[in-house]
């Protein structure tokens, strides 16, 4: 997903962490910079239209995954926060047929600390109380199509049986942060 979106977090360049524009400033004065090309940016703040982070005149070039790269940042930063997983509803075509497997839910998780596997998911959650079973999530690198499959996944899924992973599509994060209208549960975070 390429192309220009609205840029929603930044890299503050005092402490290095990832912001939303409602944690800074206006304008240049936010000191922040593209987590993608490193480019200054500016916080815009306007009343007509939504919050967002821009690229400064002075930044080199067009930078084509400043989105996706802000969003990934942002999720990696907040990994060992959550507590539960909304997974999508399931269906298995076989031949003509097309029936459901399962249904969409809000599963209840425990993060598990890394274990310093590199060929698998961003990050492990133990569903429920049962150490048995586990749902990963996996953050794919900005610009990486979430059709594609990472090549880690058939040998992943064929030694861990037990464990499902969730791809995160960020296109569908910039239709929740930048609604006009936002679910009251939302975390903070996305409020842009």
């Amino acid at each position: 997903m390429s192309g220009k979106m609205l840029i929603p977090f930044a890299i503050r360049d005092a402490d290095q962490k990832v912001v939303s524009v409602e944690e800074v400033e206006s304008g240049l004065r936010c000191q922040c910079h593209c987590p993608s090309c490193k480019g200054i940016l500016i916080a815009r703040k306007g009343e007509q239209k939504t919050h967002h982070f821009s690229h400064h005149k002075s930044s080199e070039s067009e930078c084509a995954y400043a989105f996706e790269t802000s969003v990934r940042l942002m999720l990696l930063d907040k990994l060992n926060m959550v507590v539960s997983l909304n997974t999508p509803a399931m269906r298995l075509t076989q031949g003509k047929h097309n029936r459901p497997v399962t249904a969409q839910k809000n599963v209840m998780v425990n993060y598990v600390p890394s274990s310093g596997v590199t060929a698998g998911p961003t990050a492990l959650y133990q569903v429920g109380k049962d150490t048995k079973y586990q749902l990963g999530i996996y953050l794919p690198p900005a610009g990486t199509s979430v059709k594609a499959s990472p090549s880690w996944l058939q040998d992943y899924s064929r030694n861990h049986g037990c464990t499902g992973v969730l791809s995160v599509d960020y296109g569908a994060f910039s239709e929740l942060m930048f609604k006009d209208e936002k679910p009251g549960s939302l975390d903070p975070t996305f409020r842009t």
